[in-house]
């Protein structure tokens, strides 16, 4: 149960709801910036891109054939009895 306790808790400091939880008084915003000073650095895991590299891949993209739409094929052996 206290592991349910846990991922609900952590819930609150969701960057989609973070700002409404502060507001509604479920977190107080010391406890968001505490939060966040205690996030680890990631920054040697990140991918880091160019402006350039993002326009490659857009062109790369249109010159790319339409994906081919997936049709299903109906059966008469149904039977809805």
């Amino acid at each position: 149960m206290a592991l349910l306790r846990e991922a609900v808790e952590e819930k609150h400091f969701d960057t989609r709801v973070v700002e409404r939880n502060v507001q509604r008084a479920m977190v107080e915003h010391d406890d968001v910036q505490k939060m966040l000073k205690n996030l680890p650095d990631d920054t040697e895991n990140a991918d880091w891109i160019s402006i350039d590299e993002i326009a490659e891949m857009e062109d790369d993209s249109e010159r790319r054939p339409d994906p081919v739409p997936v049709v299903a094929a109906k059966t008469d052996d149904y039977d809805a009895e």
